[in-house]
Parts: structure tokens; C-alpha cells; sequence
């Protein structure tokens, strides 16, 4: 379970970045015609917060993934960025169950379950892990 959870983890990601890089370089032209006056420190907050996610999300996919990486950090670093992940996943779930109960049936609302029960296997196996190495350190 570890696995899929780490793969499932690096595919969101994975997609993410494609998602971004696509969308910079073929919306950048319209944009330019646009807008010209200077995006401002939203945009830079936001491009900040996007790589702190994939930055969380690649840190939980290694912990969950690599033995090394499990036996070598911390409990005190990996409980909570694997809790963080949880977290994000759970909000993943809960945008996308959303966005499911409001279209009409169809491949979107396939997509969608599809979607919500990967981020469940991705948000569930975080936490297994943070209470599996909380019992394991108590014991």
C-alpha cells in the first residue's frame, strides 16, 4: 500500500507540473495581449505555494516509498509532513466530491471516483504510517 500511495503521490505531482508547464506556455501568448500591466505578488504567492506542495507531496511519497528515507528522518519531521499530506489529500477528496455531486452523470463523474478513491488510498496511508511508527516508538 506504501507504493501505490508514493506512486499515486508523484503522479499528482507528475500532472501538476505538466498542467503548469502547458499552461505557461500556451496561455503565456494570450496573456501577454491581455494583460500587460505586472502580475503582482499574488501570482508569486501562489507559484510559492504550489511548490511547497509538490514539495510535501514529494517528501510523503519518499517516506512512504524508501526504506532509507523511513528509517533515517525523524519521527518528529515525518509525522507531521505525512499528516500535512493526509490533509491535502483529504481536501483533494472533498473538492473533487464537490465538483462530482454538481456535474451531470457521465466520463467526467467516472474520472472523478476514480480520482477520490486514489486520493483516498494516498490520504489513508499517511496517517496508517504516522500512528504505526507512533506505536512503534511507544513500544
Amino acid at each position: 500500500m506504501r507504493t501505490a500511495a508514493g506512486a499515486v503521490l508523484l503522479l499528482q505531482v507528475l500532472y501538476g507540473a505538466i498542467v503548469w508547464i502547458v499552461t505557461a506556455t500556451v496561455m503565456e501568448e494570450a496573456a501577454a495581449i491581455d494583460h500587460t500591466e505586472d502580475p503582482g505578488l499574488g501570482t508569486s504567492f501562489a507559484q510559492l505555494l504550489t511548490g511547497v506542495a509538490a514539495l510535501v507531496l514529494l517528501s510523503g511519497a519518499a517516506l512512504l516509498v524508501l526504506p532509507i528515507a523511513r528509517a533515517r528522518v525523524p519521527r518528529w519531521l515525518s509525522a507531521p509532513v505525512l499528516s500535512i499530506v493526509a490533509v491535502m489529500e483529504g481536501g483533494l477528496i472533498l473538492l473533487t466530491a464537490v465538483m462530482a455531486v454538481q456535474q451531470e452523470v457521465g466520463p467526467d463523474l467516472f474520472v472523478n471516483a476514480v480520482m477520490i478513491a486514489l486520493s483516498g488510498v494516498a490520504g489513508t496511508v499517511p496517517v496508517l504510517e504516522v500512528f504505526r511508527r507512533k506505536s512503534a516508538a511507544t513500544a
